[in-house]
């Protein structure tokens, strides 16, 4: 959207002939997209402004402008409350391809990797839409296939390059040995501890500030009695992340992390426990 937008100071109203006025096209069929305001200068209608540049010609004083202002679009994809901040659109990774998600700070990146990944689901503006709502929304498109392999807990092929880097050695060894509990299952912090070094307290520190969850899936990390633990996102995600992941495993497995060994077990033990 295009506007007319008056710069005060370089306004001299009283030393022109109100070129702007005089020569706007909306204002010459009748509108009253440019008005004389109680201060003698112009005022320019945002909601009439046709953005049209002719008054941007005609003041002898270079005293207006024209600014392009972005359009909201007819529907959110994910809305912050009434009046917050709105994401549009979703990327979806497709398998062989790579998406990349680029732009600033304060823009929706991390909004859309939640929705990617099942930990905010898209309320498109509205409140209580629940999985099905979602679904039959993006009926017959790829967005519909991928968001059902992961509300369905199926493994997604996505590739995330994560910046492990710029964290702590430690919190690095922590994060990729729960890089590599494999869907089904959950590891114990005491478990992970022994894997990497520490112990379960520094592991659950670890977990509590995981700024990847849940592509880092700290969700599958429990307890040793496999009770839930905690959970950045509230036991209640927790929880609902492991009914999905349920795949009917019987018995417990061990990964190579670092030349050690890394237990995991079925994610039913843990929910057995809450039963």
């Amino acid at each position: 959207m295009r506007i007319a937008v008056l710069k005060k100071d370089s306004c001299r109203s009283k030393k022109c002939g109100t070129e702007c006025l005089r020569f706007c096209p909306p204002v010459r069929t009748g509108d009253e997209t440019i008005v004389i305001g109680a201060n003698g200068k112009p005022v320019i209608s945002e909601e009439l402004c046709v953005g049209c540049g002719i008054c941007i010609k005609k003041c002898p004083f270079g005293a207006i402008t024209i600014v392009s202002l972005p359009e909201e679009l007819e529907k959110p994809t994910h809305r912050y409350g009434v009046n917050g901040f709105a994401v549009y659109g979703l990327a979806i990774p497709r398998s062989g391809r790579v998406t990349g998600i680029l732009g600033p700070n304060g823009i929706g990146k991390t909004t859309l990797i939640n929705i990617l990944t099942g930990e905010t689901k898209p309320n498109f503006g509205r409140d209580n839409v629940r999985e099905e709502d979602i679904l039959e929304y993006y009926a017959g498109t790829d967005v519909h296939d991928y968001l059902k392999s992961v509300y369905d807990g199926k493994q997604v092929p996505t590739r995330f390059s994560l910046a492990f880097t710029r964290l702590p050695a430690y919190t690095q060894k922590v994060l990729k040995a729960t890089v590599q509990i494999p869907l089904g299952y959950v590891a114990s912090y005491g478990s992970i501890a022994k894997a990497v070094g520490g112990g379960a307290r520094a592991v659950g520190n670890v977990m509590a500030s995981n700024p990847f969850a849940p592509i880092v899936p700290c969700h599958r990390v429990v307890k040793s009695d496999f009770a839930l633990g905690g959970y950045s996102g509230g036991l209640k995600v927790k929880l609902e992340f492991l009914n999905r992941e349920k795949r009917g495993f019987l018995t417990s497995k061990e990964i190579k992390v670092n030349r050690r060994v890394l237990q995991v077990f079925p994610v039913e033990y843990s929910l057995r426990n809450l039963s």
